[in-house]
């Protein structure tokens, strides 16, 4: 939020921004809160491209197998450089912003029914 108001403030911030400090997936950002959450259920692999094919469309939630063909390990590359230069945005780690997100989701009970059962096999 921030960063749009820098950018709404700035006679040379013109245009659409892409402000983004990290190159990421799905599954790597899971990774990032094993240490501090691993009590809860995170993945434990990711889900191959074939499978997330042909099992996408039964998910629901407008995941077809088009979608999944265009953006299923493609890797987004954003140049962080330009919110340095120009906003003079400062970055936080990953997994800070992470774990804060997580910790939040939590205190809001959005995970309070999938804490890891550690008496199942």
């Amino acid at each position: 939020m921030i960063s749009k108001a820098r950018a709404a403030a700035l006679p040379k911030a013109n245009g659409r921004n892409i402000i983004s400090a990290h190159e990421t997936d799905v599954f790597s950002l899971s990774q990032e809160l094993k240490e501090k959450f691993g009590d809860y259920a995170l993945p434990l692999r990711a889900l191959p491209k074939f499978m997330a094919w042909l099992v996408g469309p039964l998910a629901g939630g407008g995941i077809t197998r088009k979608f999944v063909s265009r953006n299923v390990n493609v890797l987004f590359r954003a140049d962080k450089s330009k919110g340095i230069r120009e906003f003079d945005l400062r970055y936080r780690r990953l997994q800070c912003s992470m774990e804060d997100m997580f910790q939040q989701m939590i205190n809001a009970g959005q995970f309070q029914n999938l804490e890891w059962d550690q008496g199942r096999p």
